[in-house]
Protein backbone atom coordinates (compact mmCIF):
# COMPACT_ATOMS: atom_id res chain seq x y z
CA UNK A 1 0.00 0.00 0.00
CA UNK A 2 1.62 3.43 -1.15
CA UNK A 3 2.48 5.63 1.73
CA UNK A 4 0.44 9.26 1.96
CA UNK A 5 3.02 12.35 1.56
CA UNK A 6 3.34 14.06 4.82
CA UNK A 7 2.17 17.83 5.17
CA UNK A 8 4.89 20.18 4.81
CA UNK A 9 6.41 21.85 7.63
CA UNK A 10 5.71 25.09 8.73
CA UNK A 11 7.58 28.08 9.53
CA UNK A 12 7.04 30.97 12.16
CA UNK A 13 8.06 34.34 11.71
CA UNK A 14 7.54 37.23 13.64
CA UNK A 15 7.38 41.08 12.91
CA UNK A 16 10.94 43.11 14.36
CA UNK A 17 8.97 45.92 14.97
CA UNK A 18 6.01 45.05 16.60
CA UNK A 19 6.24 41.01 17.76
CA UNK A 20 3.27 39.69 15.99
CA UNK A 21 3.84 36.24 15.05
CA UNK A 22 2.71 34.65 11.35
CA UNK A 23 2.59 31.07 10.41
CA UNK A 24 3.43 30.30 6.59
CA UNK A 25 4.95 27.32 4.35
CA UNK A 26 8.65 27.50 3.69
CA UNK A 27 8.33 27.73 0.33
CA UNK A 28 6.83 31.29 0.94
CA UNK A 29 9.67 32.67 1.74
CA UNK A 30 12.49 30.84 0.07
CA UNK A 31 16.25 30.22 0.99
CA UNK A 32 17.47 33.74 -0.12
CA UNK A 33 14.24 35.43 1.97
CA UNK A 34 11.78 37.49 1.36
CA UNK A 35 10.49 41.34 1.94
CA UNK A 36 6.98 40.75 3.67
CA UNK A 37 4.57 43.96 4.96
CA UNK A 38 3.19 43.54 8.83
CA UNK A 39 -0.74 43.40 8.84
CA UNK A 40 -0.60 44.90 12.15
CA UNK A 41 1.90 47.48 12.70
CA UNK A 42 2.23 48.68 8.76
CA UNK A 43 5.94 48.32 8.35
CA UNK A 44 7.89 46.26 6.22
CA UNK A 45 10.86 43.79 6.86
CA UNK A 46 12.21 41.22 4.81
CA UNK A 47 11.99 37.49 6.73
CA UNK A 48 14.49 34.89 5.84
CA UNK A 49 14.13 31.01 6.71
CA UNK A 50 15.13 30.41 10.44
CA UNK A 51 18.31 28.58 11.07
CA UNK A 52 17.69 25.10 12.26
CA UNK A 53 19.28 25.42 15.70
CA UNK A 54 17.97 29.43 15.74
CA UNK A 55 15.70 30.50 18.83
CA UNK A 56 12.57 30.15 19.32
CA UNK A 57 10.96 32.42 16.52
CA UNK A 58 12.80 29.84 14.08
CA UNK A 59 11.11 26.72 15.16
CA UNK A 60 9.73 25.02 12.58
CA UNK A 61 7.12 22.56 13.89
CA UNK A 62 5.35 20.35 11.63
CA UNK A 63 1.71 21.11 10.19
CA UNK A 64 -0.26 17.85 12.80
CA UNK A 65 0.50 19.93 15.65
CA UNK A 66 -1.98 22.89 14.53
CA UNK A 67 -4.81 21.11 15.51
CA UNK A 68 -3.34 20.89 18.93
CA UNK A 69 -2.73 24.11 19.33
CA UNK A 70 -5.97 25.22 18.10
CA UNK A 71 -7.51 22.88 20.78
CA UNK A 72 -5.33 24.17 23.55
CA UNK A 73 -6.13 27.80 22.85
CA UNK A 74 -9.84 26.65 22.40
CA UNK A 75 -9.66 25.51 26.04
CA UNK A 76 -7.34 28.34 27.30
CA UNK A 77 -10.95 30.42 25.45
CA UNK A 78 -13.25 28.38 28.00
CA UNK A 79 -11.56 28.25 30.66
CA UNK A 80 -11.68 31.93 30.41
CA UNK A 81 -14.82 32.33 29.94
CA UNK A 82 -15.56 29.99 32.85
CA UNK A 83 -13.36 32.24 34.99
CA UNK A 84 -15.16 35.11 33.80
CA UNK A 85 -18.59 33.94 34.44
CA UNK A 86 -17.78 32.72 38.17
CA UNK A 87 -16.71 36.28 38.40
CA UNK A 88 -19.84 37.45 37.33
CA UNK A 89 -21.45 35.49 39.43
CA UNK A 90 -19.03 36.68 42.59
CA UNK A 91 -19.46 39.97 41.90
CA UNK A 92 -23.53 39.62 41.47
CA UNK A 93 -23.51 37.83 44.88
CA UNK A 94 -21.20 40.52 46.63
CA UNK A 95 -22.79 43.79 45.08
CA UNK A 96 -24.92 45.73 47.58
CA UNK A 97 -28.75 44.10 47.05
CA UNK A 98 -31.66 47.15 46.29
CA UNK A 99 -34.00 46.85 49.45
CA UNK A 100 -37.86 45.92 47.96
CA UNK A 101 -40.23 48.47 48.75
CA UNK A 102 -42.64 47.12 52.02
CA UNK A 103 -46.07 48.32 51.79
CA UNK A 104 -46.42 50.71 54.60
CA UNK A 105 -48.59 50.01 57.27
CA UNK A 106 -50.66 53.34 58.33
CA UNK A 107 -51.70 52.49 61.91
CA UNK A 108 -48.41 51.33 62.81
CA UNK A 109 -47.26 54.62 61.78
CA UNK A 110 -49.42 56.60 63.08
CA UNK A 111 -48.64 54.97 66.97
CA UNK A 112 -44.55 55.41 65.76
CA UNK A 113 -45.61 58.95 65.20
CA UNK A 114 -47.80 59.70 68.42
CA UNK A 115 -45.00 57.99 70.59
CA UNK A 116 -42.72 60.60 68.75
CA UNK A 117 -44.41 63.30 69.96
CA UNK A 118 -45.02 61.91 73.45
CA UNK A 119 -41.27 62.04 73.76
CA UNK A 120 -40.60 65.26 72.42
CA UNK A 121 -43.21 67.03 74.76
CA UNK A 122 -41.91 64.70 77.62
CA UNK A 123 -38.58 66.04 76.41
CA UNK A 124 -39.67 70.08 76.27
CA UNK A 125 -41.62 69.55 79.46
CA UNK A 126 -38.17 69.61 81.21
CA UNK A 127 -36.69 72.01 79.67
CA UNK A 128 -36.01 75.05 81.90
CA UNK A 129 -37.86 77.53 79.69
CA UNK A 130 -40.99 75.28 79.92
CA UNK A 131 -40.80 74.86 83.63
CA UNK A 132 -40.44 78.84 83.96
CA UNK A 133 -43.46 79.25 81.55
CA UNK A 134 -45.59 76.41 83.54
CA UNK A 135 -44.43 78.61 86.71
CA UNK A 136 -45.70 81.82 85.10
CA UNK A 137 -48.79 80.38 83.87
CA UNK A 138 -49.83 79.11 87.32
CA UNK A 139 -48.55 82.16 89.47
CA UNK A 140 -51.41 84.39 86.38
CA UNK A 141 -53.77 81.84 86.80
CA UNK A 142 -53.47 82.30 90.74
CA UNK A 143 -53.31 85.76 90.20
CA UNK A 144 -56.62 85.60 88.29
CA UNK A 145 -58.16 83.14 91.09
CA UNK A 146 -57.33 86.00 93.76
CA UNK A 147 -58.92 88.79 91.98
CA UNK A 148 -62.32 86.65 91.04
CA UNK A 149 -62.49 85.63 94.59
CA UNK A 150 -61.76 89.61 95.58
CA UNK A 151 -64.59 90.70 93.43
CA UNK A 152 -66.89 88.09 95.11
CA UNK A 153 -66.41 88.92 98.53
CA UNK A 154 -65.61 92.33 98.92
CA UNK A 155 -68.56 93.23 96.40
CA UNK A 156 -70.68 95.67 98.17
CA UNK A 157 -67.08 97.53 99.44
CA UNK A 158 -66.72 97.81 95.02
CA UNK A 159 -70.44 98.58 94.79
CA UNK A 160 -70.15 101.38 97.43
CA UNK A 161 -66.91 102.61 95.81
CA UNK A 162 -68.10 102.19 92.19
CA UNK A 163 -72.13 102.39 92.11
CA UNK A 164 -71.65 101.86 88.19
CA UNK A 165 -70.62 98.24 89.00
CA UNK A 166 -73.98 97.34 90.47
CA UNK A 167 -75.79 96.50 87.01
CA UNK A 168 -72.44 94.66 85.90
CA UNK A 169 -73.03 91.90 89.06
CA UNK A 170 -76.48 91.89 88.46
CA UNK A 171 -76.07 90.75 85.10
CA UNK A 172 -74.21 87.74 85.88
CA UNK A 173 -76.85 87.12 88.55
CA UNK A 174 -75.05 88.38 91.93
CA UNK A 175 -77.16 91.05 93.72
CA UNK A 176 -75.15 93.40 95.77
CA UNK A 177 -76.97 95.13 98.46
CA UNK A 178 -75.10 98.27 99.22
CA UNK A 179 -77.18 99.34 101.82
CA UNK A 180 -77.00 96.51 103.90
CA UNK A 181 -80.90 96.28 104.66
CA UNK A 182 -83.30 93.88 103.36
CA UNK A 183 -87.18 94.27 102.65
CA UNK A 184 -89.33 91.46 104.69
CA UNK A 185 -92.60 90.72 105.07
CA UNK A 186 -93.93 93.44 102.48
CA UNK A 187 -97.88 93.55 102.53
CA UNK A 188 -99.99 95.62 100.26
CA UNK A 189 -103.74 95.66 100.64
CA UNK A 190 -106.52 98.10 99.51
CA UNK A 191 -109.26 98.64 102.04
CA UNK A 192 -112.42 101.18 102.36
CA UNK A 193 -112.47 103.69 105.14
CA UNK A 194 -115.30 106.64 105.00
CA UNK A 195 -116.46 105.53 101.82
CA UNK A 196 -113.20 106.03 100.32
CA UNK A 197 -110.40 104.06 98.85
CA UNK A 198 -107.13 103.29 100.50
CA UNK A 199 -104.09 101.35 99.82
CA UNK A 200 -102.25 100.58 102.45
CA UNK A 201 -98.59 99.42 102.43
CA UNK A 202 -96.96 97.91 105.52
CA UNK A 203 -93.22 96.37 105.44
CA UNK A 204 -90.41 95.19 107.79
CA UNK A 205 -86.89 96.74 107.17
CA UNK A 206 -83.92 94.45 108.57
CA UNK A 207 -80.35 95.56 108.60
CA UNK A 208 -78.15 92.60 107.28
CA UNK A 209 -74.42 94.20 106.85
CA UNK A 210 -73.40 93.13 110.55
CA UNK A 211 -72.77 96.96 111.09
CA UNK A 212 -74.91 99.53 112.47
CA UNK A 213 -76.91 101.15 109.18
CA UNK A 214 -78.76 104.47 108.65
CA UNK A 215 -82.23 103.73 107.12
CA UNK A 216 -82.74 106.21 104.16
CA UNK A 217 -86.47 107.04 102.83
CA UNK A 218 -88.26 104.54 100.58
CA UNK A 219 -89.75 105.24 97.75
CA UNK A 220 -93.26 103.47 96.77
CA UNK A 221 -94.39 102.96 92.93
CA UNK A 222 -97.51 101.38 92.36
CA UNK A 223 -97.68 100.14 88.74
CA UNK A 224 -100.14 99.07 86.03
CA UNK A 225 -100.72 95.52 84.37
CA UNK A 226 -98.22 96.19 82.22
CA UNK A 227 -95.72 97.38 85.20
CA UNK A 228 -95.68 101.17 83.71
CA UNK A 229 -94.97 103.26 87.11
CA UNK A 230 -98.09 105.16 87.19
CA UNK A 231 -97.93 106.68 90.63
CA UNK A 232 -95.44 107.12 93.44
CA UNK A 233 -94.11 108.55 96.83
CA UNK A 234 -91.66 108.17 99.40
CA UNK A 235 -92.22 107.27 103.41
CA UNK A 236 -90.50 106.89 106.06
CA UNK A 237 -89.54 103.70 108.72
CA UNK A 238 -90.49 104.46 112.58
CA UNK A 239 -86.26 104.24 112.75
CA UNK A 240 -83.74 106.28 111.33
CA UNK A 241 -80.80 103.58 112.65
CA UNK A 242 -80.73 100.45 112.64
CA UNK A 243 -77.86 98.37 114.83
CA UNK A 244 -76.95 94.96 113.13
CA UNK A 245 -79.74 92.33 112.67
CA UNK A 246 -81.96 95.18 113.97
CA UNK A 247 -85.62 95.39 112.40
CA UNK A 248 -87.84 98.54 111.94
CA UNK A 249 -91.19 98.71 110.46
CA UNK A 250 -92.47 101.21 107.49
CA UNK A 251 -96.22 101.60 107.15
CA UNK A 252 -97.72 103.80 104.58
CA UNK A 253 -101.10 104.55 102.69
CA UNK A 254 -102.30 106.49 99.62
CA UNK A 255 -105.54 107.81 99.27
CA UNK A 256 -107.81 107.12 96.30
CA UNK A 257 -104.81 104.68 94.58
CA UNK A 258 -105.14 105.95 90.31
CA UNK A 259 -107.14 103.24 88.52
CA UNK A 260 -105.60 100.14 86.89
CA UNK A 261 -103.00 100.20 89.66
CA UNK A 262 -101.93 96.37 89.62
CA UNK A 263 -98.76 96.24 92.28
CA UNK A 264 -96.71 98.19 94.34
CA UNK A 265 -92.59 98.56 94.05
CA UNK A 266 -90.26 99.38 97.20
CA UNK A 267 -86.95 100.69 96.86
CA UNK A 268 -84.30 102.66 99.07
CA UNK A 269 -83.43 105.81 98.18
CA UNK A 270 -79.99 107.64 98.73
CA UNK A 271 -77.65 109.97 97.03
CA UNK A 272 -75.44 107.40 95.42
CA UNK A 273 -77.55 104.06 95.01
CA UNK A 274 -81.25 102.96 94.63
CA UNK A 275 -82.02 99.15 95.80
CA UNK A 276 -84.86 98.05 95.10
CA UNK A 277 -87.09 95.53 96.73
CA UNK A 278 -88.95 94.04 93.92
CA UNK A 279 -92.69 93.82 93.09
CA UNK A 280 -95.58 93.25 96.05
CA UNK A 281 -99.17 92.71 94.22
CA UNK A 282 -101.94 94.40 95.78
CA UNK A 283 -104.31 92.33 97.65
CA UNK A 284 -107.98 93.46 98.13
CA UNK A 285 -109.25 94.02 102.02
CA UNK A 286 -112.69 95.78 102.99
Amino acid sequence: MPMQASAPAMIVISCPHCGTRYQLAPDAIGTSGRKVLCAQCGRDWTARMPEPDGPEDGLVFPTGDEDSLDAAFDAAEKTDAAKARTMARIKAAIAPKTPQARPVDLEAERRRLRAFSARQETIARTLPVARMRRMARYVLAGILLALVGALMIFRTEIVREAPAMASLYSSVGLGVNVLGLEFEDTRTITIMREGARVMAVEANIRNVAGRPVDVPPVRVSVYDGTRTTIYEWSAHADAGHLAPGEVAQLRTQLTAPPQGAAGVRLSFINDRVELEAGAQRIQGGR
